[in-house]
Parts: structure tokens; C-alpha cells; sequence
């Protein structure tokens, strides 16, 4: 995490915005005295009254500004109110003057300037006790303040944005965090606002999804953040701009892991020895990689954690403390823990069925843009599972959710694309991104592509060597594949 903390929030720029108008207001009203001289020397008691009124709203504008930046620059704004505070100070005997002519209880004669009632023969009265070069010195003070402060409000602005942004990366709001961080991240001093830009890029869906640009702002920072050596990790377990490579992708997470204790990287490490990727499947060791990383309180790692409870792995299997995780997750904000507590309603796992609540926190979660939330309610319309069957619907959610690279929705709409002759190519080209993600089913199904030359030629050899990698990976089909391409063979 970026190691400068401000206490600013996007609530504090209009009072900054406040504290500007009425350093100008002031400046503006005394300037005019500096150029128009006795011109308006019968309003001097509205000029001098109100510029030194705005004078102490500034000062007590910028104060409350130090008092909340106090972590960030507190001399600056200390100065930059004490100069004006005293602008007030010495404005005071004219504001008092200006009082003692008012009249507006009185019936007498008056006029009206700047829309005040004052009475002229005491306006003629009043004398200018400041000389123009102690004005001008006050106006070129007042100047350089007010470079000062808007060079400042504009530097805390990127901060807030930056910060916001890192918040809603944490989150799992990847679209929101590339809004927030991509104008400026890649220019500040801290490299680590460029590495979670980067992250977000990789992990963000529809439009914000870029994954040549991820790659190219992670890699150079891979030795300087772990964000940015957990980004390449990512990169490497999704085939994302760089080869499919999860050996490369453990190193990387455990440089992350020397550099910070960065919670997702625990997460994905223990993943990794769940499952053998990339190094000796262990479990245990896996397991309590992920109960560390959700102890710290972190969504994603509680969400790990009820996934181990749901499957059995390092652990025995119990879909009620699985639930028990996702609900957890849930309140940390993942938004993916929606899309698991979906699933368990609407199939029944570890709580009594309820499709109806099923639906629609899978509909909640594929508003967050939840690839696997969309890529389920896919196959809910695909198979007409306690809905209408809608094929175009589920064709819509598959090509939502493939817009991240999910190889489930990309395995999927690949399948549904292949029986369409017409779509056959583009069907085939889905199952080739997914099977570079050694995804079994896309492996599979890209051997019957190869066997029956559906949406590219046909190649046995192609075909064989999928099937078996498909076999090796457990899908229980691919045998019966490799036995009719081999009873076929001259």
C-alpha cells in the first residue's frame, strides 16, 4: 500500500474552494480602491467592511483546511492564514467606522452604494488610514497565496483520487479504480499508485479491460511494489500479454510476498498449492496460507476461505461454514462472495433452497460486473434451470463475462457459437483463448474442433494431443475421444 496518508476527502474541497473565493473577494475589493482611488471614496465603508469580513471567512476557511491536512503541509496553510487573519485585524477600525454610518433604522437622508444604505456627509468623513504601497504588498501577498493554494487544492485533489482509487481496487471494483487512478498514476512520485493502475487494468471488465497496457506499466515496476509483482502474476496465470506460465506466476507472488504481507498474494500462493499450479500440490499448506490472509480481515481471503470449506480442500468439506465465509466476505466487500452466496441459494448449498433470492444475488453480483456471476447466469438461461431457456440471453451474459478472459464464459460461448455454422470461426478462436489458460473443457472441445474441422481444418494429430491433454487434466469424455480417433486412424 502507498506509504504517504492524507486525511482529505472530497468533502473538504469546497471549503478549499470557499477559502479561495474569499481570499479573491477581498483581494478584488481592495484592489479597487488601489485603482479608482477617491473615485469611490464615498463607498470605502462597504469596500473596507466587507473586504475585511471576507478576510476572516478566508482565515477560518483555511484554517479548518490545515486543521484536516494537518498530516500533509500544515506551515503552508498555517501562513496562508495567518497573513490574511491579520488583513482582518487591521480592517477591523474601518468595518467598525462603516457600522457607525450605517443608518438603516433611520429616516434621513441617505444613498445607495454597492447596496448598502449609507449617509454621505459621514461617508465624506471617512479617511483612508492604509497607503496605496502597503495595498499593493497586501494584493501581491494575497497573489502568491492564491497560487499557493490552488497549486495545493489541485495536488491534494490527485491524492484523494488516488487514494479512492486504491480503496476501490481493494474492493474489487476494478472499473471504478481505473477511472480514479488512470489520469495521474502513472505520473506520481509514488510508483505504487502506477502498480494498482496497472493491476486494475488487468482485472477490470468491458472497456476499462486492458491488458497490453497492464503489462507494460507492472513490468517495469515488478522489483519496486508487490502490487506490481502480484499484477504479473495475475498476468501469468491468465495467459494476459505473457505466456501461461503458473511457476513464473508463484515466483512472482512470492516476491510480493517478501516485499509486503499483501493479503490477495497469500490468497493466490495458498491457491496455488491447493491445486498444484506451479508447484507441488500441498493442501495444507494451502489452507492455512488463505486462514492467515483471512484473519487480517480481508474479503477476498474470507471468500478463499469459505471456497476451501465448500470444495474439501485442506480441510473437510462443510457448506454451512462455506456460507458462513460468504456472507462475511460479503460485509468486507467482496463482490464476488454475491455471486458464491447466489449459487448456494439457488442450488441449496449449506442453506434451504431459494431461487428466487438464488436470482437475485446473482443478478447483484453481475451488475458489479462479476464474471463468474455472468457466466452462470448464463448457463442458468442456456439450460432453462428454473427459468425460461433464453439463448440469446445467455449468449449476452457468456460475452459479458469473456470481456475479463474468464475461461468458463469463454469455454462456454465458444460451445454455443460452434453450432451456429456461421459463428463456428469465432467459436473456435473463444476455445483457443480458453484452453491457453488450461481450461480442460475448452481443451476438449478444441479437439473436437480439430477432429471434425469445425470452425478451422481439420488435424488429428492437433486433435489427439488435445484430448490427451484434456484426459491428463480429468475430463472423463476425452478418453472416449481418444479411442474413436485412434479406431479411425489408417
Amino acid at each position: 500500500m502507498p506509504g504517504r496518508t492524507i486525511s482529505l476527502n472530497g468533502s473538504e474541497l469546497p471549503r478549499l474552494a470557499v477559502a479561495a473565493g474569499c481570499m479573491l473577494g477581498s483581494g478584488m475589493l481592495l484592489g479597487a480602491f488601489l485603482l479608482f482611488g477617491r473615485e469611490i471614496h464615498d463607498d470605502l465603508p462597504f469596500f473596507f467592511g466587507t473586504g475585511g469580513m471576507l478576510q476572516l471567512l478566508y482565515a477560518l476557511a483555511v484554517f479548518h483546511a490545515a486543521k484536516k491536512l494537518h498530516s500533509a503541509c500544515p506551515l503552508l496553510f498555517g501562513m496562508a492564514a495567518l497573513i490574511p487573519l491579520c488583513g482582518f485585524l487591521a480592517a477591523v477600525p474601518l468595518l467598525v467606522r462603516s457600522l457607525r454610518v450605517f443608518r438603516l433604522f433611520e429616516i434621513c437622508p441617505f444613498k445607495v452604494r454597492g447596496g448598502i444604505a449609507v449617509r454621505e456627509e459621514e461617508c465624506r468623513k471617512m479617511e483612508l488610514k492604509t497607503g496605496p504601497a502597503g495595498i499593493t504588498v497586501f494584493l501581491l501577498g494575497e497573489a502568491v497565496l492564491i497560487a499557493l493554494l490552488t497549486q495545493e487544492v489541485i495536488r491534494f485533489r490527485i491524492l484523494v483520487e488516488q487514494r479512492e482509487g486504491v480503496k476501490a481496487f481493494v474492493l474489487g471494483d476494478y472499473g471504478r479504480a481505473v477511472e480514479l487512478l488512470g489520469p495521474t498514476a502513472l505520473d506520481a512520485e509514488d510508483p505504487e499508485y502506477a502498480s494498482f493502475y496497472g493491476a486494475a487494468l488487468l482485472l477490470a471488465p468491458g472497456d476499462s479491460h486492458n491488458p497490453k497496457r497492464a503489462v507494460s506499466v507492472l513490468q517495469p515496476l515488478i522489483d519496486q511494489t508487490a502490487m506490481a509483482a502480484y499484477g504479473m502474476a495475475m498476468a501469468h496465470l491468465r495467459g494476459l500479454e505473457v505466456p501461461y506460465d503458473p511457476a513464473r506466476a508463484v515466483e512472482l507472488l512470492e516476491k510480493a510476498l517478501e516485499k509486503q504481507l499483501f493479503p490477495a498474494a497469500q490468497v493466490d500462493l495458498g491457491a496455488a498449492y491447493l491445486h498444484g499450479l506451479g508447484v507441488p500440490a500441498d493442501p495444507e499448506k494451502g489452507f492455512e496460507l488463505i486462514r492467515q490472509a483471512a484473519e487480517t480481515g480481508n474479503g477476498f481471503g474470507i471468500l478463499m476461505l469459505g471456497r476451501c470449506h465448500a470444495g474439501g480442500w485442506g480441510v473437510p468439506a462443510d457448506p454451512v461454514k462455506a456460507v458462513e465465509c460468504y456472507r462475511q466476505a460479503a460485509e468486507a466487500g467482496s463482490q464476488d462472495a454475491l455471486y458464491e452466496l447466489g449459487n448456494c441459494f439457488y442450488y441449496g448449498f449449506g442453506v434451504p433452497q431459494d431461487r428466487k433470492e438464488g436470482l437475485r444475488l446473482l443478478n447483484l453480483a453481475a451488475g458489479k460486473n462479476v464474471d463468474m456471476a455472468l457466466n452462470q447466469l448464463g448457463i442458468i438461461y442456456l439450460d432453462g434451470d428454473g427459468v425460461e431457456p433464453d439463448w440469446a440471453r445467455a449468449e449476452r451474459y457468456f460475452r459479458q463475462a469473456s470481456r475479463r478472459s474468464n475461461p468458463l464464459a469463454l469455454t462456454n460461448l465458444g460451445n454455443l457459437l460452434l453450432s451456429r455454422p456461421e459463428q463456428a470461426e469465432e467459436g473456435f478462436r473463444c476455445l483457443e483463448k480458453a484452453a491457453a489458460q488450461n481450461e480442460p473443457q475448452a481443451v476438449c472441445s478444441l479437439g473436437v474442433c480439430y477432429a471434425e474441422g469445425i470452425g478451422t481444418a481439420k488435424d488429428a494429430a492437433k486433435a489427439l494431443e488435445c484430448f490427451r491433454r484434456a484426459e491428463a487434466a480429468g475430463v472423463e469424455w476425452a478418453a472416449e475421444e481418444i479411442r474413436k480417433l485412434e479406431a479411425a486412424a489408417p
